[in-house]
């Protein structure tokens, strides 16, 4: 397999529900993103940092060069599992992927074929969840 000019590959595994139920492809384009716990800033009564479950898109639009060992559409089983998805990343991506994927998990979330667009780079927390109940 080639890498296009000035990309890298790289390796992340997944679960079934990280790498959405077995849908993956190679040729599809994902978002990932990352799950990890972070620091407020604030202490609690013992003076140990007080952490919060946080959530980023990481990476925007990546293409998916291969579904474990499967690296054309056709080859990749759709009734069966996978462990690994290869990405075609930029260096500064695989460096960033490669950090987060020591700090927590990474889900990723596949796009539409239709949708090139990039939105802002935000993170959210418990805070900002707002669950209703009938």
């Amino acid at each position: 397999y080639v890498v296009k000019e000035g990309m890298r590959a790289i390796s992340i595994n997944v679960t079934d529900v990280e790498g959405v139920s077995g849908m993956l492809k190679p040729g599809n384009h994902i978002d990932l993103i990352a799950q990890y716990e972070t620091e407020t800033g604030a202490v609690d009564e013992t003076g140990i940092p007080i952490k919060e479950q946080a959530a980023r898109i990481i990476l925007q639009n990546v293409e998916i060069l291969a579904v474990d060992a499967y690296m054309t559409p056709a080859g990749a089983p759709s009734d069966v599992g996978y462990t690994k998805l290869t990405l075609s990343v930029t260096p500064e991506q695989a460096i960033e992927l490669s950090f987060v994927d020591n700090l927590g998990t990474i889900r990723a979330v596949l796009r539409s074929t239709l949708d090139e667009e990039v939105i802002e780079e935000h993170s959210i927390t418990v805070d900002d969840i707002h669950i209703t109940r009938d």
